[in-house]
């Protein structure tokens, strides 16, 4: 009974999570910004439960960046683990800092050799994903980001062998389930051109 008001205040229509508000500022999204695409987007483009729970923490802002773990009194520093000298913000990780762009620069180039596919990204698209870019590809940002991700923890420098030692993985596990479920010609479809 006591929890009917808590239960009816999460659900009324304009209460949405402080992450959304934090990102909307960050982003400059507008009010007609699809936040329910976005928050199931991680759900429809992969079944591996890590990529989903990493983007999940990205959305709601509680991904362990630099910046965060210092406000928690964990970490001394707040500063890159990459260029160290600027705030490591999730914006910063995965966008502003140089090491960063070089990366998705470096990836951008090798998705254009293998497709003709738009590799002309917005900060949006980095960082919360898009409903709109092909699922292969989306997968390649997440996997992008996840890899920028595992470098920070290691403190290893970002690099394209890392990324690609991540994708050949994560093929194989989406090759092993498409032949479980009998869904090779849709693997090949979606996979193909970044196998050869």
């Amino acid at each position: 009974k006591g929890c009917r008001k808590i239960y009816d205040y999460i659900l009324r229509a304009n209460s949405y999570p402080t992450s959304r508000r934090k990102w909307n500022d960050e982003l400059n999204l507008d009010d007609t910004f699809n936040w329910n695409g976005i928050y199931k987007l991680p759900f429809n483009i992969t079944k591996d439960s890590n990529l989903q729970w990493f983007q999940y923490k990205i959305n709601h802002r509680i991904l362990a960046t630099n910046y965060l773990l210092h406000k928690m009194r964990i970490k001394e520093d707040s500063m890159c683990s990459f260029c160290n000298n600027h705030i490591e913000t999730i914006k910063h990780l995965f966008w502003d800092c140089q090491s960063s762009s070089s990366f998705w620069d470096t990836i951008k180039s090798w998705i254009n050799s293998k497709s003709t596919l738009n590799t002309n990204w917005t900060l949006t698209d980095i960082i919360l994903g898009n409903d709109h870019i092909d699922k292969a590809t989306m997968n390649l940002i997440l996997l992008g980001k996840y890899t920028l991700y595992r470098c920070k923890l290691h403190n290893s420098v970002p690099s394209f062998q890392i990324f690609k030692t991540h994708i050949i993985e994560f093929i194989r596990t989406q090759l092993y389930i498409a032949k479980k479920h009998n869904r090779v010609l849709e693997f090949d479809k979606e996979w193909g051109k970044y196998i050869t």
